[in-house]
């Protein structure tokens, strides 16, 4: 957006839209993690919250002891990033060698 010339204003306005439809999401997770869990880490865990760790935890929280939620959440979470970040950064390297319309498929 700021390369269009949108100012810092509108892009974060933007950005803080596009990070609300995560908030129902936290709101239906967070309170299946017991309380004597939620310290600090709490703040952590929102931040592995995406579409793939929420449909898995709202599937699979219902048959693990609480206890085992945080622990299950924190690996699931930390996998799915280890396995998007790099595949994020070969992606855009490997963006400009990659044929146009291949790259248009890929969008």
């Amino acid at each position: 957006m700021m390369a269009v010339g949108a100012t810092g204003l509108l892009v974060s306005l933007a950005a803080a839209l596009t990070a609300a439809r995560l908030l129902p999401m936290t709101l239906t997770v967070m309170p299946q993690i017991p309380t004597y869990h939620r310290s600090g880490m709490a703040i952590f865990m929102a931040h592995l919250l995406a579409m793939t760790s929420w449909a898995i935890a709202v599937r699979e929280f219902p048959q693990l002891v609480p206890e085992d939620r945080r622990p299950y959440f924190l690996g699931f979470g930390l996998v799915c990033w280890g396995v998007c970040i790099p595949g994020t950064a070969l992606g855009y390297l490997l963006a400009g060698h990659v044929p146009g319309p291949l790259t248009l498929s890929l969008v």
